[in-house]
């Protein structure tokens, strides 16, 4: 076989005659998650996902609730801030003294 031979072989699978060749829709990669259970109403999610949509619901539950504490939003825009000085210290637009500075004054009562 002829070097030219061997890499059509390899670029090209060989599909049986009379076989339709794998959708496109999955090469490369797994066949995409059925997540129909995630939102589907309680009656109609399978036995066998109860547990990991209790797991789904749990964590919603936890997000709203952060996303309502005043204390959370305020950690959170805090460590934006800092993640922003810290930018501005590597991107050489601060010295380390003034990003000393200025996570000192976030950080003070």
């Amino acid at each position: 076989m002829r070097p030219a031979e061997e890499r059509d072989l390899i670029a090209r699978p060989s599909v049986p005659d009379g076989a339709a060749p794998m959708p496109s829709t999955f090469r490369g990669g797994p066949a995409p998650a059925d997540t129909s259970w995630v939102d589907a109403p309680d009656q109609s999610v399978p036995p066998w996902r109860r547990a990991d949509r209790e797991r789904v619901e749990d964590a919603r539950d936890a997000a709203r609730t952060a996303a309502e504490s005043p204390k959370q939003q305020t950690e959170v825009a805090l460590s934006h801030e800092i993640h922003r000085l810290a930018g501005l210290h590597s991107d050489g637009a601060l010295t380390t003294h003034e990003f000393i500075a200025g996570v000192e004054s976030l950080l003070a009562p």
